[in-house]
């Protein structure tokens, strides 16, 4: 009798543990959504500061998260497209920097 109660519980506390282990594993699964998306950010240029001053200051726990990448994804496209727009053609300096030499305005 007592060996059938123990056993009776060892099954109830297996059962009981499998469920928790179950339970947590599905909260992993679910992978949080970003606040904000990349356009959004770049709409934005003051919300776009401020969380990137909040993922540089935490990248241990923040970096991998959907925000901080989608604000990193948005600095980089804003950065890049400035670069786009506000550069004229490379230079070295004694002129255009395609081989040909020396520019007609240099010489």
């Amino acid at each position: 009798m007592q060996t059938r109660a123990l056993l009776s519980l060892a099954v109830i506390g297996i059962a009981i543990a499998f469920i928790t282990t179950a339970s947590g594993c599905s909260q992993d699964l679910q992978r949080p959504k970003a606040a904000h998306t990349v356009d959004q950010y770049l709409a934005k240029p003051d919300l776009m500061e401020a969380k990137l001053r909040e993922c540089a200051n935490n990248p241990g726990e923040l970096r991998d998260t959907p925000d901080c990448i989608n604000v990193n994804a948005a600095s980089a496209r804003r950065g890049t497209d400035s670069m786009n727009r506000g550069m004229g053609p490379l230079t070295n300096g004694m002129g255009s920097m395609n081989g040909a030499g020396p520019s007609k305005d240099t010489q």
